[in-house]
């Protein structure tokens, strides 16, 4: 049903390329006669079926609009009111079976769903345009003959030569013999009486008031076909309709509020049918009957014919042209020259423009061009009121532009490579932008100096000066068709430009005589091997070269001319440098980097020097450095193959770099250089260690010592906000412990620097005392001393690493809680805290039980202090020296012996804490014990004490905190 569902004037169908009827097609589709299926199809090589044919008829004699129809209420047909399918074109049905347009098949049956022959529908139209069917035989034995013989007559078979009338006709066929009768004459008859009862009854065509025939058109429709002129422009209004501008000769006639976007037939005669002679009503515009589109191409396949000025060749086939056929521009009314011209000579991006071959007037001659010119621009802005186009080739620049005068793809975004049609040359007036396609692959084979490439089997041309093909290069083309509009390097590893770097050179004598050199390659590896070409040409280390070859030799400086005889170079104009080569057994031949040898990237040049991230350019352009790029690296200690990475963690000190050795190839993207490949050799000094931002962890294992090339590491394990890392300080000191919160440099992601632990990170000990999710926090410190200044702030971009500190090790994930409390109502730390310039929280390591292991809660804190007081009263009551106070090395108190049985030893306070004391050793002094009270240390005896020194262990307590100090005391 759906099959002939009335669609939209015009209407343009997905599979137009099959439709070998297309004026007929898109003349019943302009008169809503015929449309098509759901998914935009036609289905031309379909068979119609009876009961399409029947609606299709019932809306053409109501003038393409739906007609008003019942139904009786008993059904004619018995297959018609109950058969799937069918039902919904009872009404057309019963209404042609009334009009005598058809009849059934027999036994009270229509067969709805049954083909449709030439012959029966022919007969069908016949009675549309006014034919009896008894009185012109159409029915009995011979019906089909009599049909035949007047639908020839009528036309109806017109465009359709060779049609097998009797068997089932296709869509496409049927909308052809529909719209012959549409364009045919009506007929009525006329009636003579010739005597007696006899009576000669004649068909006449049926005429207007200026005796033309009134055809089938022009009764239901009221419309009329002009054959205008060539489509010349056309252009979209603010309603959505178009105005269409068809020119014939030295005239032009604009139609407006045409529903349909025609400009497919740009440069074709076109047919025009209006309504009522209305220009603002317009059924619809197809293609004139001598109008056809001859061959379709690119301008870079157009080729003149030697010889002959009126044949031209497209894609190698030859096609006549009429004498000053012209080439016109899409949507421009004035010529653009010659089409014979234009196959002589074209160029750039002229050879991407897609070009139309029309003959006009049916000769077989062409004698009318179409060509689309465009540019590919990269999208380098898309905001929410303009983007920004750079064109790479076409005309000259397209900029920025309002979105308002753009019409572009769903999802347009920077980086996109684009097509792009100027305002002057698209329907609506706008920017026409479409993506252009990116073709990734290996290039196989090059030919014409590298600007054919060939991937996946098929060859692009670069139209673009510069933008040339490797074989063995994995790329990303822009493409139009088969040109080139931009090549980049899309996998600088699989990268055919085989890059290596030249760190030594040696004239070998022997055996193995020849240029010798150590070679280092992408791969990080390195060898020594023979150098056999420099630049395609030979080398020679003896005597002098010839034509085609380069003497190397240890002189100062290159002479002669490159490829001439006497040619040499000398070797500190080829060592320490990156070249592109080729291997040839086991010889290398190398090629110098140039802008006619990029390797495929979109530049090169030599580089000035270094500083944070950033690499000036011998013009004084910069360059980035992609993480992923490969460097070759010389400087007075060595020579690295390094990542980009590594370079962009030198730092943000300039290093400067000798620049004829320091060559980069690079891509390009908004507007920035991406270095992908280079060497860098320092102007002086050491590969510089990396050097990078700084970070925060945990130590989670204790750190150990390794070596690597000789050179002594601390490796740590650290928990960090991105999970556990293994890393390493280049030192043999051991700088943080297990346990440790730290910050360091993280140099180039491996090899760390500048570790420092705790108040040295500028990472404290807190708790937190409010917090509720978002930015807002409220901590104090260890202590539960006020954290000042503090903005009671998380930062923006705070970083937050959950720990276990009971069992050192990192969380994956937690949450920051209000700190417990102590027995003394005092917050007991729970985080390790960083404060940014704002005095916001920028690091915060949160315990996940809620207790920093490693910081004592205020209670134990408190406790401590006591007993450091303690201690600290009793150090400055005796005579500490070089000792330590400990058993080795106890402290000393020299004491007047009175010779009794009580003596006063050390006098100091004990801050409330409780101290107590014991006899370690004992020299002859009769002390029997030692008790602290009233401030004092004093010693007992049984008998008078004597001279001499006794070792004690003095022991101050405090809750859990106790702390036990060693002093020799002397009598004398």
């Amino acid at each position: 049903m759906l099959s002939v569902m009335v669609m939209g004037a015009g209407a343009a169908f997905s599979d137009q390329d099959k439709i070998e009827n297309t004026e007929a097609v898109d003349a019943c589709s302009a008169l809503n006669i015929i449309g098509g299926y759901p998914d935009g199809s036609y289905k031309p090589e379909g068979n119609i079926k009876r009961s399409e044919i029947c609606k299709m008829i019932c809306v053409a004699l109501n003038g393409g609009e739906e007609p008003t129809l019942g139904t009786p209420a008993t059904p004619t047909f018995s297959d018609v009111r109950n058969t799937p399918n069918a039902a919904w074109a009872e009404k057309y049905i019963e209404s042609c079976v009334s009009q005598g347009i058809v009849s059934g098949v027999g036994g009270g049956r229509f067969s709805p769903n049954g083909n449709v022959t030439g012959s029966q529908l022919a007969k069908m139209l016949l009675v549309c345009l006014g034919f009896d069917s008894d009185i012109e035989g159409y029915t009995g034995n011979a019906w089909d003959m009599n049909v035949n013989v007047r639908a020839t007559q009528k036309g109806l078979y017109k465009g359709l030569e060779g049609l097998d009338v009797s068997a089932a006709l296709t869509r496409d066929t049927a909308a052809q013999m529909v719209w012959n009768a549409l364009q045919a004459g009506e007929v009525k008859y006329e009636y003579t009486w010739v005597g007696g009862d006899a009576t000669k009854v004649t068909a006449v065509d049926k005429l207007d008031n200026a005796n033309n025939p009134i055809t089938l058109l022009k009764d239901k429709y009221n419309a009329t076909i002009v054959d205008d002129g060539i489509l010349t422009s056309i252009n979209k209004d603010s309603k959505g309709t178009y105005n269409v501008v068809v020119t014939n000769k030295d005239t032009t006639t604009t139609y407006t509020k045409v529903e349909k976007d025609y400009s497919d037939l740009m440069g074709q005669k076109v047919d025009v049918m209006v309504k009522d002679g209305d220009q603002s009503k317009v059924y619809g515009i197809y293609a004139n009957e001598d109008s056809k589109v001859i061959a379709t191409g690119v301008v870079g396949d157009l080729d003149p014919v030697t010889g002959d000025s009126e044949k031209i060749k497209l894609d190698s086939t030859e096609y006549k042209i009429d004498t000053g056929a012209k080439v016109y521009h899409f949507n421009k009314t004035a010529d653009a020259g010659t089409l014979i011209s234009l196959a002589k000579t074209h160029s750039g991006v002229q050879d991407a423009y897609s070009i139309k071959l029309i003959d006009n007037d049916g000769n077989g001659k062409i004698d009318r061009a179409v060509v689309t010119p465009f540019a590919v621009a990269e999208v380098t802005y898309v905001g929410t009121s303009s983007m920004t186009f750079q064109a790479v080739n076409g005309f000259a620049t397209i900029g920025n532009k309002d979105v308002d005068d753009v019409t572009a793809y769903d999802g347009i975004a920077e980086d996109d490579w684009v097509i792009v049609y100027a305002d002057s040359d698209t329907v609506d007036g706008n920017y026409n932008v479409e993506k252009a396609t990116v073709v990734t692959g290996e290039v196989t084979g090059t030919r014409n100096n590298n600007t054919e490439g060939l991937i996946d089997g098929t060859w692009y041309t670069s139209l673009v000066s510069g933008e040339t093909f490797n074989v063995g290069d994995t790329v990303d083309v822009v493409t139009v068709g088969r040109y080139a509009f931009d090549v980049e390097i899309s996998d600088t590893t699989a990268t055919s430009a085989d890059v290596l770097y030249v760190d030594g050179l040696e004239i070998k004598t022997g055996l193995n005589a020849g240029l010798n050199a150590k070679l280092y390659f992408t791969d990080g590896t390195s060898k020594e091997a023979l150098i056999s070409k420099i630049d395609g040409y030979k080398v020679v280390t003896t005597g002098s070269a010839k034509a085609g070859e380069v003497l190397v030799s240890g002189s100062s400086s290159d002479t002669g001319t490159a490829g001439s005889a006497g040619y040499s170079k000398a070797m500190t104009s080829i060592v320490d440098r990156v070249y592109t080569f080729s291997v040839d057994g086991d010889k290398y031949e190398i090629k110098t980097i140039s802008d006619s040898n990029k390797a495929g990237f979109k530049g090169q040049n030599t580089v000035n020097s270094y500083a944070d991230k950033t690499l000036t350019l011998k013009d004084n352009s910069t360059a980035k450095i992609a993480d992923d790029a490969v460097i070759f690296v010389e400087g007075a200690d060595d020579t690295k193959v390094v990542s980009g990475a590594t370079v962009n963690a030198w730092g943000k000190d300039s290093i400067s770099f000798t620049a004829a050795n320091s060559i980069v190839l690079y891509s390009e993207s908004n507007g920035f250089k991406y270095v992908q490949v280079g060497s860098l050799k320092l102007a002086s000094g050491n590969i510089p260690d990396a050097s990078g931002d700084t970070a925060y962890g945990y130590v989670t294992a204790d750190p150990y010592l390794i070596k690597e090339d000789g050179t002594n590491y601390i490796q740590y394990t650290l928990w960090t906000a991105d999970g556990e890392k293994v890393v390493r300080e280049k030192t043999s000191d051991v700088h943080a412990n297990k346990g440790d919160f730290i910050s360091y440099n993280v140099g180039d992601g491996t090899t760390i620097k500048t570790v420092e632990v705790g108040d040295d990170a500028n990472l404290f000990a807190g708790a937190v005392t409010a917090y509720a999710g978002g930015e807002d926090i409220n901590m104090v410190q260890a202590d539960n001393s006020a954290i000042s200044p503090f903005a009671n702030k998380m930062a923006d971009d705070a970083t937050v690493v959950y720990v276990n500190t009971a069992d050192t090790k990192g969380v994956d994930g937690g949450k920051i809680r209000t700190a417990s409390k102590d027995s003394n109502d005092k917050y007991i730390a729970n985080v390790m805290y960083k404060l940014d310039s704002e005095n916001k929280v920028e690091v915060l390591f949160v315990d996940v039980n809620n207790d920093l292991e490693a910081v004592d809660n205020p209670v134990v804190a408190d406790d401590k202090k006591a007993v450091e007081d303690a201690v600290s009263a009793l150090k400055s009551a005796v005579t500490t020296g070089s000792a330590n106070g400990t058993a080795e090395k106890p402290y000393t108190k020299t004491v007047t012996n009175t010779d009794g049985k009580s003596l006063d030893l050390i006098t100091f306070s004990a801050n409330g804490t409780t101290v107590s004391a014991s006899i370690v050793e004992d020299t002859a002094t009769k002390i029997t014990s030692v008790k602290y009270a009233d401030g004092k240390l004093t010693a007992t005896s049984t008998e008078n004490m004597v001279d001499g020194s006794v070792k004690l262990a003095i022991t101050i307590a405090n809750n859990n905190a106790t702390a036990t100090v060693y002093v020799n005391v002397t009598l004398n």
